[in-house]
């Protein structure tokens, strides 16, 4: 983490991803905030997304999480940052769904940069909060690829199956992108009508569409989600 390349320092922050130790925290605050690199920053916001999730679920503790917040939450608010280390704050710090987490997504969403509005997408389904369900569901019909793509994804980490009708279209995308987010979340969430439209893709010729819609209910079967259903 201190070697003098700003590509090993980089590297090193995704090499500790799968380290939970609670001492990592505040080496990867310094780097968040002083780095020179703005890729080396980026990733050590991604990994403080990371702790603050741990310490959402309760494997931090509750001091941690709260100087996680604050630093992401700084980043996110300095005017003087790059859009991609904000963007990239704003999806770290959407594990901890509070008021004021929740006032930056509405203004990211509402903002020029279509980088803004493509991360407030995915941190909205981070948040799991049902509350940007029409949101999601008015950017899967979006002209922009890459906000429908989000939305999809985001769709399938709320798991409503209010969803389920607008993500079945998206099988059809003109983007294959688009379409294999689409068969995920499906299986993601799960449900008679979800199952049917996953059963169909397998019976395309696309093999990519085949191996996600097969994976996905697989899936299905393992959740229990729809098992014991005739479709």
């Amino acid at each position: 983490l201190k070697d003098d390349d700003p590509k090993v320092r980089e590297l090193a922050v995704s090499g500790l991803w799968e380290c939970d130790d609670h001492n990592l925290v505040g080496p990867l605050m310094s780097l968040a905030k002083d780095d020179p690199s703005e890729e080396v920053r980026i990733s050590a916001v991604l990994a403080l997304g990371k702790f603050g999730a741990l310490a959402e679920s309760g494997k931090l503790l509750r001091r941690e999480g709260e100087r996680i917040k604050e630093a992401l939450l700084s980043l996110l608010e300095d005017n003087r940052g790059s859009i991609d280390v904000r963007r990239r704050a704003l999806e770290a710090v959407s594990c901890f769904n509070a008021p004021r987490v929740r006032e930056l997504i509405r203004w990211a969403y509402s903002a020029p940069e279509i980088k803004l509005r493509i991360s407030a997408l995915y941190a909205m389904g981070r948040t799991s909060d049902p509350v940007w369900m029409p949101t999601l569901i008015k950017e899967i019909g979006s002209k922009e690829t890459d906000m429908r793509y989000e939305a999809a994804c985001a769709c399938g980490e709320m798991g409503e199956e209010e969803a389920v009708p607008y993500l079945i279209p998206l099988i059809e995308d003109e983007d294959s992108e688009v379409q294999l987010a689409a068969i995920k979340s499906l299986g993601a969430i799960g449900g008679v009508l979800a199952k049917r439209a996953l059963r169909r893709c397998v019976k395309t010729g696309d093999e990519a569409i085949q191996e996600a819609a097969n994976e996905a209910l697989q899936q299905l079967d393992v959740d229990g989600g729809t098992l014991g259903f005739s479709v």
